[in-house]
């Protein structure tokens, strides 16, 4: 599980393991220069705290401006996140958000829940199911998809 705490303006979003508190990672908005970033948005970097290397990229779809494509640290796709789907590497839907209050559920298209969001006093706590704790990929959608929720 992981907490997703609060945005502070100007710095990095610290994700943090829920059981303890300690930061595991952070994210960040890279805004380049340019009418791009005006127009689209920034590029949303997420990292794990030790050293900070880079685990993936968010980057704004121009053909698509409510979507993202998410990139791994090597630069190949991942898959795409928008508000109401998450798309594999493909575009195929993988998966979906369902809102019920403070808690969102992401399922696969056959129902079987993959993740899930709850919003906290503290932030918003992830929590991954059994299914996708062995898949990095996934794992790298369905944080982006949270931290876009939030």
């Amino acid at each position: 599980m992981l907490l997703l705490r609060p945005t502070v303006v100007g710095r990095p979003r610290v994700i943090a393991g829920a059981a303890d508190g300690q930061p595991v990672g952070f994210a960040v908005c890279v805004y380049r220069p340019g009418w791009w970033d005006r127009t689209f948005g920034p590029v949303l970097c997420v990292h794990e705290q030790e050293d900070h290397p880079l685990l993936f990229t968010a980057h704004p779809c121009w053909w698509r401006w409510s979507q993202r494509e998410v990139l791994d640290a090597e630069g190949e796709r991942v898959g795409y996140v928008r508000k109401r789907s998450i798309r594999d590497r493909h575009g195929i839907l993988y998966a979906y958000p369902s809102s019920d209050g403070d808690t969102i559920v992401y399922r696969c298209v056959n129902g079987e829940t993959l993740a899930a969001t709850r919003l906290l006093r503290e932030g918003v706590e992830l929590s991954f199911a059994k299914v996708v704790e062995s898949d990095p990929f996934a794992k790298m959608l369905l944080l982006a998809a949270a931290l876009f929720e939030k």
